[in-house]
């Protein structure tokens, strides 16, 4: 499960009232290696990560290792390392800081789903759970909230779609038709809306295909299929990364492109109907992507094959990243075989390869040496009380008319509630939140966000609920 938000790169960017030959020196946030942090085995990978806060994350490893940190990446706690033989984990969701699931891609429908009770510190086989056509291997796991969980399966077989409507109790699995032949990935919106990615093809060949619904995955759509360039063998979705509701991405893993062929990331901006290829020039491996990663619906990351790429301009070009290495490259950026990248928050992400990294999004990208002006839009100031129990209030103020939108999300970046939608004329406002999501449904205790969007200007604040 990889979290979404709608937020603001932090980017810190002023208007230059000066002459037009002044310099600009920035300083860029960068992906950095967590010192201390496990280090996968020469022949696998960190394959999943997922962080239900700040401070609580967890990390899979094909070698079968499942470590845990409470202090945001500072130290980390070996959980679980079977000696029963290779379970090959592969995917991770967790509903809560208590309850989660893992799934394997070892061929084998008996041993294909695990789950904690109790924060990880013990991992059952749950795989006898399943009803209908058992999996033999689970890539993706994506759990909406503690009762809704689903997931998709494998790369090397038969399209398998997984659910739990009651917390991982009781799950349901059949095998999808059409023209998928294998499913990779999985993200749901909500409980009801969601898409899953694969290939058409059983043996490496075919093209990469999107599927969504809109029923709880009742039934499936063929939304996208690729159209494979010149000369490669295969092409297959591999992980979706959606930082709005509407603005989404899928990596897509390609079998022997020829010399020379770019890299490919498939983009949406309606929510998963309709879909664009986007090539990225200058990666050129032969196994294409693998890991992506966006934080807004411009700023993002796509690597995992050698290459890292990064964009802000939502894949219209991208740079090349330097990858870390250990004893060549200490600062570099992410490693080759990246596989997962996370956003925890509006400012901090992490993503796992053969190493553990970790992105800290409050390091100003643009620091400029000349004093500078910033005409003032608008302004929304921090909420009173905070933390609050019983309700909270926002103030704003517009500066001249304009369309306001104003969003609560929780932690993972799901929309809670939508407190202001419309055009304001300039004046001073209040709005005020009494901790329940839309539908009038209390919120858990627990940080959430606060998401300002006036057009071209997006502002993000915290807030803390207690009941």
């Amino acid at each position: 499960m990889h979290i979404q938000l709608r937020i603001l790169f932090p980017v810190f960017v002023a208007v230059l009232l000066c002459p037009p030959r002044t310099e600009i020196f920035a300083q860029v946030a960068k992906w950095t290696h967590i010192p201390g942090s496990p280090v996968s085995t020469p022949s696998n990978r960190h394959d999943d990560i997922v962080f239900v806060d700040e401070n609580t994350g967890w990390i899979i490893s094909g070698s079968d290792n499942v470590y845990k940190t409470d202090d945001g990446g500072l130290s980390w706690t070996l959980q679980f390392a079977p000696d029963t033989g290779m379970l090959r984990l592969r995917s991770i969701a967790m509903a809560n800081e208590n309850t989660g699931w893992i799934g394997t891609v070892n061929g084998s429908a008996s041993r294909v789903l695990y789950e904690t009770r109790d924060g990880g510190e013990r991992w059952t086989n749950i795989s006898s759970r399943i009803r209908g056509s058992t999996p033999r291997g689970l890539c993706g796991l994506w759990a909406v909230n503690s009762n809704v969980v689903y997931g998709v399966g494998s790369f090397f077989e038969d399209p398998w779609f997984i659910k739990s409507n009651d917390g991982g109790i009781t799950w349901s699995s059949r095998i999808l038709g059409g023209n998928v032949r294998t499913l990779i990935d999985v993200y749901f919106q909500n409980e009801d809306v969601g898409i899953a990615v694969g290939g058409t093809g059983s043996s490496f060949d075919g093209n990469a295909i999107i599927l969504r619904t809109t029923n709880r995955g009742a039934s499936w759509t063929e939304v996208f299929q690729s159209t494979r360039a010149p000369g490669v063998m295969g092409e297959w979705g591999w992980k979706i990364s959606f930082p709005t509701e509407l603005t989404g991405y899928v990596s897509v893993e390609y079998n022997n492109a020829p010399p020379g062929q770019s890299a490919k990331v498939l983009k949406t901006l309606d929510g998963g109907l309709t879909w664009t290829e986007l090539l990225i020039p200058g990666s050129t491996e032969s196994a294409g992507l693998q890991g992506i990663g966006f934080l807004t619906a411009d700023t993002g990351w796509a690597t995992g094959r050698g290459t890292t790429s990064m964009t802000t301009d939502g894949g219209l070009t991208w740079t090349q990243i330097p990858g870390f290495d250990e004893d060549s490259n200490p600062n570099g950026g992410l490693d080759g075989r990246t596989n997962r990248i996370f956003v925890v928050s509006p400012t901090l992400a992490y993503a796992v390869g053969e190493y553990t990294y970790k992105f800290d999004g409050q390091t100003p990208v643009f620091v400029e040496r000349e004093s500078i002006v910033v005409p003032e839009k608008f302004r929304i100031e921090q909420n009173y009380p905070n933390p609050f129990s019983t309700s909270t209030t926002i103030k704003y103020s517009l500066f001249s008319d304009m369309n306001v939108q104003i969003d609560v999300r929780d932690i993972l970046g799901r929309t809670v509630k939508r407190l202001v939608s419309g055009f304001q004329s300039t004046g001073v406002y209040t709005v005020t939140w009494d901790g329940t999501n839309d539908s009038g449904v209390r919120m858990a205790s627990g940080m959430y966000f606060y998401i300002s969007d006036m057009g071209d200007s997006i502002e993000m604040k915290r807030m803390v609920l207690l009941n």
